[in-house]
């Protein structure tokens, strides 16, 4: 006897996250993880969007389907560490020779930087562990839905909705 694993439905979100990650290590093509900061305007309106992840998916997909020229499956989660600005972790399907063109794309989806742009978008080959995203998992409790009461409670969370979205290429391989 065996036992079968847990429903997609009643995964954790940090869980859902390494699903996300095996989906993209299990597909033929390369990909790469990334790091993006926001600019000002950019945090302002993610802020005031009913789906902050939502919002942001659409512009990330458009900028790397106009720079890449074709769709491109990718998953993200926000993070915001104390003392530190939001930001997000993800991983995306891209090959070496793309990366400029990746790294260009996500740096206007959030908000292109006028200074330090270097430091906006930083991406790297991914590795076949599931490091990245058990780091990105991390800081979970501060982006996630406050309780009532406890010592999360007082924390003001930094967007509305979902911390986590993946495209449905992802979510698909992944068995969502």
């Amino acid at each position: 006897t065996h036992k079968l694993p847990a429903a997609w439905r009643d995964l954790s979100d940090e869980y859902s996250l390494e699903w996300f990650h095996n989906a993209l290590r299990a597909s033929s093509k390369p990909f790469c993880d990334f790091t993006l900061q926001f600019g000002d305007e950019v945090l302002e309106q993610l802020s005031r969007q009913p789906s902050s992840a939502g919002w942001l998916s659409k512009r990330i997909a458009r900028h790397l389907k106009a720079l890449l020229g074709r769709p491109v499956a990718f998953w993200f989660a926000f993070e915001k560490g104390v003392g530190e600005r939001l930001h997000v972790h993800g991983e995306l399907q891209a090959s070496p020779n793309e990366f400029v063109r990746v790294r260009r794309a996500l740096r206007l989806a959030g908000g292109q930087w006028s200074h330090t742009r270097q430091h906006q978008a930083k991406i790297k080959q991914a590795s076949p562990t599931v490091v990245w995203p058990q780091y990105v998992a991390t800081l979970a409790p501060y982006i996630q839905p406050r309780p009532k009461i406890g010592r999360m409670a007082s924390i003001s969370r930094p967007i509305n909705g979902d911390w986590i979205f993946a495209t449905n290429e992802i979510r698909i391989a992944a068995g969502n």
